[in-house]
């Protein structure tokens, strides 16, 4: 009963941060006083829990008056005055965070110690977020780091709330010449942390291949930026993200094999318990102090610290316990998305495993598959809540992963410092921990392409997600209660068939060098892949279900690229449920101000799954594979936007695709074809996506000359109350003996090149 009386301070706490942080100061007065008059109205009615009623109040309070006085240091601190002023500024400070890839450049947040702006000096404690227009050097600028810069602050337009739940409102924009880090004015822990990174890193360089070095350094060390997107993708899309991302399970894995090592060689209670708790320093010191690390840190801590003193321990009241910690310091870090799926895993592990089970029935394999279970059914809320789709093949994939992480972590770290001592004998070494990553990153690639199941994905895909959910449940209940796992297996394996129902359209198509009109409706969605396994979604159309159904029925599970023209809602709308459902690796939109909801939550998905984005640039050339390119024809100014001019802001992308070239127009007008025509003369392609949706202002008689192409493409819905297309634009492509193939007519349009050969395929209605 104890652990749930700390659950529920726990989640007081929680909420009295959220109060805290989205109510204004007389909602927060008034918030407070209604909860101490709750709060001694039911001491009074129920005497018996006044305390417990009392202390979830004063936890409430706690929360609220902390997040307050937050918010209200960084939204009314000396940074954003001089920000709103303009005013250029020389700063002194700290680097607290790792480096960001931002495109080309990078980015990290930088406490201020002393800053100056006209001859006048400040001191402050504030934060902003630094980012300098090229890769940044892990050797000069790394967390702990002093750094200098010079420019002007600012305060962002987009990214506020994202900013403001890392403690910054501003940002500083710098060129390379402009920053400069000051050599050896890091603390020695920082130091060390930093150059044990690197060495780790050079070690797994030189006796690993790339791509399983880079996925020792994930496991080891989550350091991402060495690890193939592909493999990343692959990890996130079957449930093993976790893995490279160093969390509560590391911690235990490195503390687990300390103990079985120490108790073998003899070591007593107390020296092993105290070695465990070095061991979790390290290994939260290693991964940058992530918060999922820092939860299972305290989690040990306190569990081997009852242990010495003869208290027996609860696992419910030290999660809730590191969770109350970790609040009280850092009440921002209940919106960081690492706290919130470690402690609901972690919870939800907790509560699996929590009830007295039957003597007998805690073998291996029916524990771990509790485990394992306990922790989906704990993330999958969170997943659902932002949009996400569930991976149905997580509990085989972990159940085949997971017991190998532990050796995985450890004898990555060995097998380092051996190769600092003799590089053959690393060599040797190194030789079974490849096997054992080859392994894990065989058994996610396989899984992978499993679809995800979600609420977003039609009527099938949720099916599997219930279907999905009864079978966690089941391996709970066959661990707790000495149940039978025969039938959760089955539910897992029918969730798994249902996922793949939707995959075996695509057996019959014709070749892998494709570009595929969807049917979406009134909106534009173009899938383009080729033989190489690429994928690139140009646009998403209206319609986020209907996009999923569609990617699916053709195999696709992750993209490598996605290209907004414009954010539209016909163009941008789908994108949301691909962005929340697949992994994407790449992100290229116009760059605009982000204006509208739909927009604003694109950017803020890609920022959070860590997709590179890239603003179009005319000229910009993207090689996607080695068979597909994307050159960017016209891009927007970066000037705000009328809503209804951003039709004549697209982006304007030709795809060439094993030899063939298509032309993406997005929905601009004569206009700014004109100025598309006179930048670029010679338009010639075989395919010609009409813009518009084949409006009149479409019709450009110039942009046809211009282009020449053998077929034309309308992404139109079917009776739509615009009559698009309309009759000038079909006149004008009769006239020119142009092969058109609309959607509201023909269905999803398929165009194939093989040996320079083009093929139109439509599903006509």
């Amino acid at each position: 009963m104890r652990g749930y009386l700390y659950l529920g301070c726990f989640f007081c706490l929680a909420a009295g941060v959220e109060i805290g942080r989205y109510a204004g100061t007389l909602a927060v007065v008034s918030v407070l006083c209604l909860v101490v008059v709750a709060a001694a109205s039911l001491a009074l009615a129920f005497r018996n829990y006044a305390k417990v009623f009392a202390l979830t109040a004063t936890f409430f309070i706690v929360g609220a008056v902390l997040m307050y006085a937050s918010a209200a240091s960084i939204r009314n601190g000396v940074l954003p005055r001089m920000a709103a002023k303009n005013a250029a500024v020389k700063i002194e400070g700290r680097i607290v965070s790792a480096s960001m890839a931002t495109g080309e450049g990078s980015a990290f947040f930088v406490e201020v110690a002393v800053f100056r702006s006209g001859g006048v000096e400040y001191k402050t404690r504030e934060r902003f977020l630094l980012r300098i227009d090229s890769p940044a050097s892990e050797k000069l600028f790394f967390p702990g780091a002093q750094v200098q810069a010079e420019g002007s602050l600012r305060v962002p337009k987009t990214d506020r709330d994202w900013l403001f739940n890392h403690g910054a409102a501003c940002v500083m924009n710098v060129g390379a010449r402009r920053l400069k880090a000051i050599e050896g004015s890091a603390d020695l822990v920082s130091r060390s942390i930093r150059c044990a990174r690197a060495w780790m890193s050079k070690s797994c360089r030189r006796i690993y291949s790339p791509k399983v070095a880079g996925f020792i350094e994930g496991v080891a060390l989550s350091k991402l930026d060495g690890l193939d997107s592909a493999v990343l993708d692959d990890l996130r899309s079957c449930g093993l993200g976790h893995i490279v991302a160093v969390s509560g399970l590391h911690v235990g894995s490195a503390v687990m094999l300390a103990l079985a090592l120490l108790m073998a060689l003899g070591v007593g209670r107390r020296k092993r318990y105290f070695v465990a708790c070095i061991v979790a320093l390290f290994v939260l010191a290693v991964s940058n102090f992530r918060p999922s690390a820092l939860r299972a840190s305290i989690m040990a801590g306190a569990c081997f610290g009852g242990i010495m003193v003869g208290r027996e321990y609860d696992s419910l009241v030290g999660l809730d316990l590191a969770g109350i910690f970790i609040l009280c310091a850092n009440p921002r870090a209940v919106f960081d998305p690492g706290f919130q799926f470690s402690f609901a895993a972690a919870l939800g592990i907790v509560l699996a495993l929590g009830m007295r089970r039957k003597k007998g029935q805690t073998g291996g394999v029916r524990m771990f598959l509790a485990v394992s279970a306990g922790a989906q059914l704990g993330i999958v809320p969170l997943m659902l809540l932002n949009g996400e789709a569930v991976p149905v093949t997580a509990v085989a994939a972990n159940l085949l992963a997971v017991p190998l992480v532990g050796f995985l972590l450890v004898a990555g770290w060995g097998s380092a410092v051996v190769t600092s001592l003799n590089l053959a004998l690393g060599k040797v070494i190194a030789a079974p921990v490849s096997l054992v990553a080859r392994f894990i990153l065989a058994v996610a690639s396989t899984l992978s392409k499993i679809p995800r199941s979600g609420l977003v994905g039609g009527t099938v895909s949720t099916i599997a997600l219930v279907v999905y959910l009864i079978a966690l449940i089941g391996f709970i209940k066959g661990a707790r209660e000495g149940g039978s796992i025969f039938r959760p297996a089955v539910a897992t394996i029918t969730s798994v068939i249902l996922m793949l129902v939707p995959c075996v359209p695509v057996v019959g198509f014709q070749t892998s060098n494709r570009m595929t009109v969807l049917d979406v409706g009134e909106g534009d969605a173009i899938l383009v892949q080729d033989s190489t396994g690429m994928a690139v979604l140009v646009d998403g159309g209206p319609d986020g279900e209907k996009l999923i159904d569609k990617l699916q029925a053709r195999g696709v599970r992750k993209l490598d690229a996605i290209v907004l023209s414009h954010p539209h809602s016909d163009h941008i709308s789908g994108l949301l449920s691909v962005m929340r459902m697949m992994p994407v690796g790449h992100l290229i939109d116009p760059g605009l101000p982000a204006d509208s909801a739909d927009y604003r939550e694109l950017l803020r998905l890609a920022r959070d799954k860590r997709v590179t984005r890239s603003c179009a640039v005319e000229g910009q050339v993207v090689e996607v594979s080695r068979l597909t390119e994307l050159d960017i024809m016209y891009a927007p100014d970066r000037e705000p936007v009328a809503q209804q001019d951003l039709n004549d802001s697209s982006v304007v992308v030709m795809v060439r695709l094993a030899g063939m070239r298509a032309l993406m127009t997005g929905d601009i007008g004569s206009k700014e074809q004109a100025a598309l025509i006179s930048f670029h003369p010679d338009l010639s392609c075989d395919v010609l996506k009409i813009s518009h949706h084949g409006a009149r202002e479409a019709a450009l008689p110039e942009l046809y000359a211009a282009c020449r192409p053998a077929v034309a493409t309308i992404s139109v819905g079917r009776d739509n109350k615009f009559a698009h297309p309309s009759r000038r634009c079909l006149e004008l492509l009769a006239d020119r003996r142009i092969t058109v193939a609309r959607t509201d007519r023909d269905g999803d349009v398929e165009i194939s090149v093989d040996n320079g050969n083009i093929g139109v395929v439509t599903s006509r209605r």
